[in-house]
């Protein structure tokens, strides 16, 4: 009886989530299934548990081409380590959105604050196409942030790295 009503309750949980994408929630892990699939990574930044539904509005067919397309993570800036990525990120002061390129190694887009849904459909085909090659960072901001880009590309910013 009681396993039953486990297999219901797991059932009517899943039902309900159709339109969630899977987020990682451990950046370093995330980085490393990037690297190990081929996918680029989409860093969305946020407050609390479910942040990331005030910066992605998503809908069944978006949430599936997110899902395929990249490796979702979410970073929760009420957490002490989600302070640190959204430093790192220069989003301290507000939330949005990463994505990387394909090599995971260069931020191709970002995006601070909310996004309309067309927004996130255009940012999803855009950059989890694998024929893209994203040569600098398009971003929503005026005066976007820097991140010591190399002398070739002065537009281009880096992926935060990683600590272990």
């Amino acid at each position: 009886m009681f396993s039953s009503m486990i297999c219901l309750a797991l059932a009517a949980a899943m039902a309900t989530s159709a339109n969630v994408s899977v987020w990682q929630s451990d950046y370093v892990q995330a980085r490393d299934l990037a690297a190990r699939t081929g996918k680029p990574m989409a860093v969305v930044i946020g407050d609390g548990s479910n942040g990331w539904k005030k910066v992605l509005p998503l809908n069944e067919t978006t949430t599936s081409a997110i899902n395929s397309g990249f490796v979702c993570v979410y970073i929760d800036k009420t957490t002490t380590t989600g302070k640190e990525l959204a430093n790192a990120f220069a989003m301290a002061d507000t939330i949005g959105l990463v994505m990387s390129d394909k090599a995971g190694q260069n931020q191709a887009f970002r995006h601070a604050g909310a996004m309309k849904e067309s927004d996130v459909t255009t940012a999803v085909a855009r950059y989890s196409d694998t024929t893209h090659v994203a040569r600098k960072t398009e971003s929503n901001e005026q005066n976007p942030p820097t991140y010591s880009p190399p002398a070739y590309s002065p537009t281009q910013w880096l992926q935060p790295a990683a600590s272990s």
